[in-house]
């Protein structure tokens, strides 16, 4: 799978290594299943390969008057549905054949249908490759996917930001993957069963029984182009949000009826880097390069957040002191390290949360109370528990996308300030050269010597889990289409680079941090 950030081509080469190859186990360059088609004269029953995002209008067709009066709505929005032949090269155009649909039940997301008597609704033209003769015997594609989207208003997301397929809940992102990605490289031979959802209440809903007994392919997957997150519903502020425990709860039950989740991962592994509870359950090892992190319950804080922030301060006190023994090899990194009265700096932060929201920024134990009790009392928010994690000094982030233990694309970025609140504000991308100018004062050496311990690290992951993305801190290297993500280098004098995990999450990017310290 790609992810938003990557351009045209690698976009297309991730996705077919994922999708055609894990899936179908047939590669890039497989012949399609299918044949230039014969001419076709009027009146000819025949059957046409409709793709929704083709069409332009968002409509699909529907198996019953349910499926489009009431939520979640649904039906095949991309596959094989029966027609007519009208006029065999409309226009001169040898290449195409125009048709009049047969299907008479059609919907968008919103419920509004299309009428079958009139004619500018059920015509169209196909390419010839598209239409073929209804096959004798009952007919299998090689792959059914069940893609589960977000059916309201959609959200402007930044483009610059997101890259030109935007966010990974946007109809943007939903059509390059099936436009640019699985017909290109599986042609007609897949079917699309769609599922609009709003709210947390339509995953509730959503059950195989119905879903299921529509996918005949050889192959079933599962693609979920959601966010999860620990909010209430109605109360969320991009499209694509809904509470994460319906959201789990319906992918399990898909998964118990044999459909693998394909994207963004396995629910399993997906609850856990959402979550965020990896950090502080696997900072001790040093190997991962996670900072000092632990948790704390949301009824401490509410009873007493100036407690809590005592209990947080002495607990990654204690955490320090079991990483870093004394010795050289253990003793604390610079990045980390206060000097004399100086506070620590650190970060509150809830799991499920997205593009930086619910992320603070504290020095000491008094702005840590604070950011606590905001975090904690925000409207509609669910969460149990906040994570609190020692913050690392650090340059920018690069994000390394990888696919099959192989890096496929680059992201370097950062957020230019923080505010009065903690919150961190205006994202920004370079390319390479910008990033080694702007963030590490020209030092290419911190920048290759970074980039070169993320790509040892990026290895070792991907052959554990693959197709993860990272992150990490100078915001050095990431990966992507699914799994880990993050890093960021930071900068202090001429030195080497010295890279934190920082967060996993959405499509699996891993993000790190990378810092130079002598």
């Amino acid at each position: 799978f790609f992810c938003a950030a990557t351009g045209p081509r690698a976009r297309r080469g991730l996705a077919r290594s994922s999708l055609a190859r894990s899936l179908v186990g047939r590669g890039p360059n497989t012949p399609r299943s299918h044949s230039m088609s014969p001419r076709f004269a009027a009146g000819t029953a025949v059957e046409v390969f409709y793709r929704m995002e083709r069409d332009g209008e968002g409509y699909f067709p529907v198996p019953n008057q349910a499926a489009r009066c009431l939520k979640p709505r649904f039906g095949m929005t991309d596959g094989w549905i029966g027609a007519e032949v009208l006029e065999d090269g409309p226009g001169g155009d040898a290449s195409l054949v125009r048709v009049k649909h047969s299907h008479a039940l059609w919907s968008d997301r919103y419920g509004q249908t299309l009428d079958p008597q009139r004619e500018r609704d059920m015509v169209m033209n196909y390419p010839r490759t598209d239409v073929r003769m209804p096959p004798a015997a009952p007919w299998s594609p090689a792959l059914s996917l069940l893609v589960v989207r977000w059916g309201g208003e959609e959200t402007e997301f930044n483009v610059e930001q997101w890259g030109s397929a935007s966010a990974s809940t946007s109809s943007a992102y939903v059509s390059a993957f099936l436009d640019k990605t699985v017909y290109p490289t599986l042609g007609p031979d897949y079917e699309v069963i769609s599922v609009f959802v709003t709210s947390g209440l339509d995953m509730a809903r959503l059950g195989p029984a119905t879903v299921c007994a529509m996918m005949r392919g050889r192959h079933r997957a599962g693609c979920y182009f959601l966010w999860p997150v620990m909010h209430q519903d109605g109360e969320v502020h991009e499209s694509g949000m809904l509470d994460q425990s319906a959201y789990f709860d319906a992918v399990r039950i898909f998964e118990a009826a044999g459909v693998c989740t394909r994207f963004p991962h396995p629910s399993q592994l997906y609850r856990t880097l959402l979550a965020k509870d990896w950090q502080p359950s696997l900072c001790l090892v040093p190997s991962l390069c996670i900072p000092p992190a632990v948790t704390v319950n949301r009824a401490t804080i509410c009873a007493s957040p100036s407690r809590a922030a005592k209990l947080c301060v002495d607990a990654l006190a204690t955490v320090r002191a079991a990483r870093y023994r004394r010795g050289k090899k253990r003793r604390e990194p610079e990045s980390l390290r206060v000097e004399g009265a100086e506070s620590r700096r650190g970060v509150a932060k809830l799991g499920f949360a997205w593009e930086a929201a619910h992320v603070r920024i504290f020095r000491g134990e008094q702005q840590l109370a604070t950011a606590l009790l905001d975090i904690s009392t925000t409207p509609a928010v669910t969460g149990s528990a906040v994570i609190v994690q020692d913050f690392a000094r650090n340059d920018f982030e690069l994000r390394q996308f990888v696919v099959d233990g192989r890096i496929v694309h680059k992201v370097y970025s950062n957020f230019v300030w923080v505010d009065a609140d903690g919150y961190m504000r205006e994202f920004v991308v370079k390319d390479r050269a910008e990033a080694v100018q702007a963030w590490l004062c020209g030092d290419e050496e911190a920048m290759a010597q970074a980039a070169s311990e993320m790509v040892r690290e990026s290895s070792w992951r991907s052959r554990e889990v693959p197709r993860l993305s990272c992150r990490r801190s100078t915001r050095l290297p990431s990966w992507s289409p699914r799994g880990w993500r993050g890093s960021r280098p930071s900068r202090w004098r001429r030195c080497r680079a010295c890279v934190w995990t920082s967060s996993c999450g959405a499509c699996g990017r891993v993000r790190r941090r990378s810092s130079r310290w002598s």
